[in-house]
C-alpha cells in the first residue's frame, strides 16, 4: 500500500517514530490509575503503555492531528513509521522540514538510526534482471525496504528461489 501510494514521487524518506505510543504523555489524573507495585516501591506510567487497550488508536489520532495538513499529499503514516514523499529533492527538503517542525511542536522523537532518505529514480528506472549479480543487487534493495514493508520479505524469498 505504501509503495503504491508512493508511485510517481521521485524522493522518499522513511522516518521511524521510535515506539510512538510510548511518547504520548498520560493525562495527570490518569497516572495514578496506571500504578504498579514491585517489592518495595510503587510506580506509575507517565507515558502511554503498550498494555493499554487503546494505545494504537490514540497514537493514530495523534498522528492524524499532528499531520492533518500533510497526510495523503506529502506523507503516509504506518504504525510508527512515516513515509515522506516528494516530487523533487528541493521540495523534499521543504517537506521534511514541515514534518520535523511538527515533531518538535508535539515533542515527539525519531529514531535516527532507523530513518532512511533515498531517491526513487533507481527503483523506478529498473529493468528486467538478466544475471545473478543483478538479482543480488535487487535482494539488497529489498532487504533494506523490508524493514518498513514486512510482506516484502516474502517476495524477496520468492525471487531468490527463482534465481
Amino acid at each position: 500500500m505504501i509503495v503504491n501510494e508512493a508511485s510517481g514521487f521521485h524522493v522518499l524518506s522513511f522516518l521511524d517514530a521510535y515506539s510512538g505510543y510510548n511518547q504520548i504523555r498520560m493525562h495527570d489524573l490518569d497516572e495514578e490509575k496506571m500504578t504498579f507495585i514491585i517489592e518495595d516501591a510503587t510506580f506509575c506510567y507517565r507515558v502511554m503503555a503498550f498494555i493499554l487497550k487503546n494505545a494504537g488508536a490514540t497514537y493514530y489520532r495523534l498522528m492524524d492531528q499532528m499531520f492533518k495538513q500533510l497526510i495523503k499529499h506529502k506523507i503516509k503514516v504506518y504504525v510508527d513509521n512515516i513515509v515522506v514523499k516528494s516530487q523533487s529533492i528541493a521540495q523534499h527538503g521543504v517537506d521534511l522540514e514541515e514534518v520535523f517542525e511538527e515533531h518538535l511542536k508535539y515533542d515527539m522523537c525519531l529514531n535516527h538510526e532507523k530513518c532512511t532518505f533515498e531517491k526513487c529514480t533507481a527503483i523506478l528506472d529498473m529493468h528486467s534482471l538478466t544475471n545473478v549479480h543483478e538479482v543480488q543487487k535487487l535482494n539488497g534493495r529489498l532487504a533494506s525496504l523490508s524493514r518498513f514493508l514486512p510482506k516484502l520479505v516474502e517476495k524477496r524469498e520468492a525471487i531468490l528461489q527463482i534465481a
